[in-house]
C-alpha cells in the first residue's frame, strides 16, 4: 500500500515472556515526619538510607465509572459476577495514597496502633508490614537472557505505520485497562476486596511512573473496572493448563483467556476496554508475562482460525507483592506495538539502534541507569501505534 511501512508477522506472544528475577528480603526502619498535607523522611534498608518526599496522589487511576466485581459460582454451577464496588466515595478512598514521582515511590500510609505502617514500592525495592516489621523485598538482578529465546504467532495480520503522519505532533493516550485477578492472587491478599483495591491502586501507579519517563507520547493508564475470581470454577483459562510438575503453561492461559474475552465481549459484566491484563499468583515457571504485539483495542484469529481477544496479556506477581509492576509495564508495551529492543529494525530512520544490552524495559538485562525507563525506539513504535 502506498504511504505505507508494513511489519509483518508481528502480532506475536513473547513466549518466553519477560522472565521473573531473584530477590532478597531485608528488615526496613521506617521514620517520616508530617509536613503539611506531606510526609518527609527515610526508609533505611539493608544499611542504606533512602530519603523520600512523600505527597498525596493527585489523581485516581480508576475512571469515574469504575466496578469492581466477584466472579462466583451460582446455585446452576454457572459463574456469576457480583458487585462488590466500595461504598466509599473513590476520591477519599485513595486518600491515603502518596508518591515521590522523582524517587518512583508510591505507598499506602495508614497508622495502626500509633506506628505508620507503609505498603508499596520505590524503585526495584517492594516494602510490606508483616505485622511486627516492615519487611523490604529487593528485585535483585536478573540473569543475562538471550534475545532471540522468542516465540512468534503469525496471524497473517501486519503493523502498518503511516508514513505521512507528522511524527513531530506529540500525542498521548489514556488506555482503559479491563483487569482480572485470579484465585490465586485474592488468596495472596487474604481474599480480601479491599486489599485489591489498595494493591491495584499502588500497581497501576506502578506501572504509570515507568511511562511517565515518556512524554511523546505521554501514556497514562486508567482502571475500568477489575474482577476476581473467587472460585477456580471461574477462571478454566487457568485451570485447565495446571501440568504434572504443579506449573501452568502461561501460553496456553495467553490462548484460552483471549479466546474467553472475546467470547463474552457483549456481556452486561464486560465494559469497552482497551486491554485486558490477568494478574495472576500462579507459577508460570521462568516466565512472568506474555502479550499480544500490537493488540491493543483490537480482536483477532489464533493459529486455529478462532476468534479472539488481542487486548489480553497474562502477567505473574508472585505474593501479590508488586514485584509483577515491571512485567506489566514491559507487557502493555508489546500490546501497544513495542516489541522487544535489539530484535526488529528502529521504527524510522530517526530513531537510533537500542540494543539488547542498553537494559531498557524492553529487554530482560538489569542496568541501573535504564532498567526502569523506554528507549527512544519503543517510544517511537508506541508513538506510532497510537497515531
Amino acid at each position: 500500500m502506498l504511504g505505507k511501512t508494513t511489519l509483518f508477522a508481528i502480532l506475536c506472544l513473547s513466549f518466553e515472556g519477560i522472565r521473573s528475577a531473584p530477590s532478597s528480603r531485608h528488615t526496613a526502619v521506617v521514620n517520616f515526619a508530617p509536613i503539611g498535607e506531606a510526609f518527609h523522611g527515610e526508609i533505611h534498608v539493608n544499611g542504606e538510607p533512602f530519603q523520600l518526599k512523600l505527597k498525596p496522589q493527585e489523581s485516581s487511576v480508576f475512571t469515574p465509572e469504575f466496578r469492581l466485581a466477584a466472579a462466583e459460582i451460582g446455585p446452576e454451577g454457572e459463574t456469576i459476577f457480583r458487585d462488590v464496588t466500595p461504598s466509599d466515595n473513590m476520591a477519599d478512598w485513595e486518600n491515603n495514597i502518596y508518591v515521590d514521582e522523582d524517587a518512583n515511590a508510591i505507598f499506602k500510609m495508614e497508622h495502626v496502633d500509633g506506628e505508620m505502617r507503609l505498603q508499596g514500592i520505590m524503585d526495584n525495592i517492594h516494602i510490606a508490614h508483616d505485622g511486627k516489621d516492615h519487611i523490604a523485598t529487593i528485585r535483585d538482578d536478573p540473569p543475562l537472557l538471550d534475545p532471540t529465546k522468542t516465540d512468534y504467532v503469525s496471524t497473517g495480520v501486519s503493523l502498518e505505520f503511516d508514513d505521512d503522519v507528522d511524527t513531530r505532533q506529540a500525542v498521548s493516550a489514556s488506555p482503559e485497562l479491563f483487569i482480572f485477578v485470579d484465585n490465586k492472587m485474592w488468596k495472596d491478599l487474604n481474599r480480601s476486596d479491599s486489599a485489591i483495591m489498595t494493591y491495584l491502586s499502588v500497581f497501576i501507579r506502578g506501572v504509570n511512573n515507568r511511562y511517565r519517563t515518556v512524554s511523546d507520547p505521554s501514556i497514562t493508564y486508567k482502571i475500568v473496572k477489575a474482577i476476581i475470581i473467587k472460585d477456580t470454577k471461574s477462571q478454566p483459562f487457568i485451570e485447565n493448563h495446571r501440568q504434572s510438575d504443579g506449573l501452568v503453561d502461561i501460553h496456553e492461559v495467553l490462548e484460552e483467556y483471549s479466546l474467553y474475552l472475546y467470547k463474552n465481549r457483549n456481556s452486561s459484566t464486560f465494559p469497552k476496554h482497551d486491554l485486558a491484563p490477568l494478574m495472576s499468583g500462579e507459577n508460570f515457571g521462568q516466565t512472568a508475562g506474555v502479550a499480544w504485539l500490537g493488540g491493543a483495542c483490537q480482536d483477532g484469529w489464533n493459529q486455529a482460525g478462532d476468534r479472539i481477544s488481542w487486548r489480553a496479556s497474562v502477567n505473574r506477581d508472585t505474593g501479590a507483592s508488586w514485584q509483577g509492576i515491571h512485567t506489566l509495564a514491559h507487557e502493555l508495551a508489546h500490546n501497544m506495538g513495542s516489541p522487544h529492543d535489539g530484535q526488529d529494525n528502529p521504527p524510522d530512520e530517526n530513531t537510533a539502534d537500542c540494543p539488547w544490552s542498553d537494559g531498557y524495559i524492553m529487554s530482560y538485562v538489569f542496568n541501573l541507569t535504564n532498567t526502569l525507563t523506554f528507549s527512544s525506539c519503543s517510544k517511537s513504535y508506541m508513538k506510532k501505534f497510537i497515531m
